[in-house]
């Protein structure tokens, strides 16, 4: 009798829990949960940002845990998918830095994907690409560079239709 007590409560518990969960959800609560020491509530940024009209000669990479796509396109557009803002980009000197952090394991309801996109104009051939990468895959399309520094650890690496000098 004692057991049947416990799993009612408990059962009711569960379901007042799953109403308030529904309930918060459809009135637009952030419902984003990462795991790192513990369980916390995170907030996932979309950054897309845009270098008009800037003379960028090399792109350097730091990347930790996501996936890196550098595709030729129309314009210099950087394009991230982030946990709380970690990631960063500079523009200095010609020089193009994109600082891709480390994140969060995250098992979310919404649609998640911890990827950097870098778009290089067409036609423009960077004098040098410094590409770091931890444990994330990269994917390099159609880029014409004079010289490269390739560095990933764990990941898979993917040079397709790119020229590269030296």
């Amino acid at each position: 009798m004692k057991l049947k007590h416990a799993l009612i409560i408990g059962g009711v518990g569960m379901a007042i829990g799953g109403v308030m969960m529904a309930g918060s959800y459809m009135s637009g609560a952030n419902l984003n949960v990462a795991w790192h020491d513990g369980p916390k509530v995170v907030k996932i940024k979309h950054i897309n940002k845009t270098f008009a009209g800037q003379e960028i000669k090399q792109l350097r990479v730091t990347n930790d845990n996501n996936y890196v796509e550098i595709k030729r396109g129309t314009a210099w557009r950087v394009k991230m998918t982030t946990i709380n803002a970690n990631m960063s980009t500079q523009l200095r000197d010609g020089v193009l830095t994109v600082h891709a952090t480390d994140q969060d394991n995250v098992m979310t309801t919404m649609s998640y994907d911890p990827a950097v996109t870098i778009t290089v104009p067409d036609g423009v051939k960077l004098d040098k690409l410094d590409l770091t990468s931890e444990n994330g895959g990269i994917a390099v399309k159609g880029l014409a560079v004079t010289q490269s520094l390739l560095r990933n650890d764990n990941g898979g690496f993917v040079w397709k239709t790119s020229l590269a000098t030296q």
